[in-house]
């Protein structure tokens, strides 16, 4: 299950930690962080953008 992100300063965070792991081997632990920080950061994106906040 994905940790929702609870704020701005949080979806900062993450984006820099994805970009601190986008290198990463499949199947390691960090590879499996990057795919969490992706799915949170795709639903905070959702829940925000006008065209698809209603399906979230």
């Amino acid at each position: 299950m994905t940790t929702p992100i609870p704020s701005l300063d949080e979806y900062e965070v993450a984006t820099e930690r994805v970009r601190n792991l986008a290198d990463r081997e499949e199947g390691t632990p960090p590879a499996a962080e990057l795919v969490e920080l992706v799915s949170a950061l795709m639903k905070w994106d959702m829940a925000r953008d006008e065209a698809t906040a209603w399906k979230v």
